[in-house]
């Protein structure tokens, strides 16, 4: 009997607890594309290993300028966009 009023409890306790965290999920935001850009098309890129430093140094070349292509700000970091 205490077995499965154990069982009985324990389903109880994991639907409320099901039902409570859902209560705080929250729905993805919604993702607008990324606007083509020369600032964002990679032309080239390259891996240099510096064995003096044991360290690989990645570098990209872009079609446009850096820093053109920029998100608009969300004015909070929970929601910002990012290129």
């Amino acid at each position: 009997m205490y077995k499965v009023l154990s069982a009985a409890i324990a389903a109880v306790l994991a639907s409320i607890l099901f039902v409570v965290a859902g209560a705080f999920v929250q729905a993805a935001p919604e993702i607008d594309p990324v606007p083509a850009s020369p600032s964002l098309d990679i032309a080239a890129t390259r891996v240099t290993y510096l064995e003096s430093l044991d360290l690989l140094v990645f570098e990209q070349t872009l079609q446009g300028e850096v820093g053109l292509a920029m998100p608009s700000p969300a004015g909070q970091l929970d929601g910002a966009p990012v290129y």
